[in-house]
């Protein structure tokens, strides 16, 4: 199944309309409290915020949201090369590179079987987004810049939602898809890929 974790290539796409870039708001993470292990990707202060943690240290980075907390969606891709150094995260806005970031703390294990969330974190009962968040995928692998541009064209509409998974770029890279759309089948919260992520991934 899907996994995004500190010390492997993987990517996070989804769309974003955010109202407050200031306050505390988890946007989804695999995340859990005893131990304190996995990763959680939230907004505060400004800015997107990533943390991956293996119980005692804590490593990730963060991107300025200056411009983006106007209520209009867009289209974020965060992509982690694995390689745990100061420029292993980059982060797409509508299908380009706003900057780079990352840290080098010893973070040795951030995977953990907590139940991936989206809006939340199963370790938090507070702080949840206020934010919408949709069309939700989970790549295997790090995107490259031409594949983040080509995912934000299939989710912005040159696509109909039905026919996104069935893409080569996500059929063969994608290990989880939530489009969250009642109007399709699968519906809201269910795992579109095909590999069966809709509990835990």
């Amino acid at each position: 199944g899907a996994m995004f974790v500190h010390d492997s290539a993987c990517s996070i796409s989804w769309f974003m309309k955010l109202s407050d870039i200031q306050t505390l708001q988890y946007i989804m993470g695999k995340h859990a409290s005893s131990p304190t292990k996995g990763f959680k990707l939230y907004v505060e202060g400004g800015k997107l915020k990533i943390d991956f943690t293996d119980g005692a240290n804590t490593t990730g980075g963060e991107f300025s949201l200056s411009g983006y907390g106007n209520s209009v969606s867009n289209h974020f891709c965060l992509v982690n090369d694995g390689q745990n150094t100061a420029t292993s995260l980059t982060l797409y806005i509508n299908g380009t590179s706003i900057g780079v970031s990352g840290a080098t703390n010893a973070c040795t294990d951030s995977k953990t079987t907590a139940s991936f969330t989206i809006g939340n974190l199963q370790s938090s009962s507070t702080s949840g987004a206020t934010s919408k968040i949709d069309e939700v995928a989970i790549f295997d692998t790090g995107l490259t810049s031409s594949q983040v541009a080509e995912c934000y064209e299939i989710v912005s509409g040159n696509y109909t939602p039905a026919n996104v998974a069935s893409h080569s770029l996500y059929s063969a890279n994608c290990g989880a898809y939530y489009r969250f759309d009642n109007t399709l089948t699968p519906a809201d919260g269910i795992d579109a890929s095909g590999n069966s992520s809709s509990n835990n991934i």
